[in-house]
């Protein structure tokens, strides 16, 4: 089990959540391809990874 799931306040969480808000906002779905890259404002988060751990 992923500790950082459990706690939404910790940093981790925070960034997923904001990448796939923007994504969702851009795409109109959380269908993250693997090579897909995060705005440069999230600094090379790995909203692909972060979206099939959740799954």
């Amino acid at each position: 089990m992923n500790p950082r799931a459990l706690n939404p306040e910790h940093e981790h969480w925070q960034r997923g959540i904001e990448a796939a808000v923007i994504y969702a906002r851009e795409h109109g779905d959380l269908r993250v391809p693997f090579t897909y890259r995060v705005p440069a404002r999230q600094d090379g988060f790995r909203l692909q990874v972060w979206t099939a751990a959740g799954r």
